[in-house]
């Protein structure tokens, strides 16, 4: 299927994938990365695209999702999140489609991996724990003006329907 409506930055989650980025031990250079996955973007570009364009982390794709919704939903790696809470903390209450903030995102990701025994228990739960925890601190990182922001960039149903109309044809 063709995708619509994606910045560079929605692409980039969607080949990172759950591709496994960590720093150098010591390192505060990002491009000392080990990624555990050849096709991997560079963590790098991450960065660039965060810099250049930060307001794409409200930013809806063809699905309605937000990057940080994708970047939870694709299982991510937590550097992946981090830098995108980083850039805009506010964007943890940006709404998808169906209404939904990254808190509950979260929340339903791991329930269905629990359900679906997708991961080892406690390896699933510490993820949960981890990703849960960076929420919460961009939490107490944000004001009220920037919550507000998020809210009109908010997802258009009608835009949605209308470009999977053009997929179609």
């Amino acid at each position: 299927a063709i995708r619509w409506k994606l910045l560079p930055l929605h692409l980039f989650i969607a080949l990172a994938g759950s591709s496994n980025y960590r720093c150098i031990e010591g390192s505060e250079d990002e491009r000392d990365e080990i990624i555990t996955d050849e096709n991997a973007p560079p963590l790098q570009l991450l960065t660039s695209l965060l810099a250049t364009y930060p307001e794409a982390t409200t930013f809806p794709d063809d699905q309605g999702m937000i990057p940080l919704h994708s970047a939870i939903r694709g299982n991510s790696s937590l550097i992946i999140v981090e830098k995108i809470l980083d850039a805009n903390p506010s964007c943890i209450y940006c709404k998808d489609v169906k209404g939904r903030d990254a808190f509950f995102v979260t929340k339903r990701v791991y329930e269905k991996r629990r359900e679906n025994q997708q991961e080892e228990g406690a390896t699933r739960d510490m993820m949960y724990s981890k990703v849960y925890k960076l929420l919460t601190d961009a939490s107490k990182l944000i004001n009220d003006s920037s919550v507000e922001r998020c809210d009109k960039m908010d997802y258009n149903p009608k835009q949605g329907k209308k470009m999977r109309g053009l997929q179609n044809e």
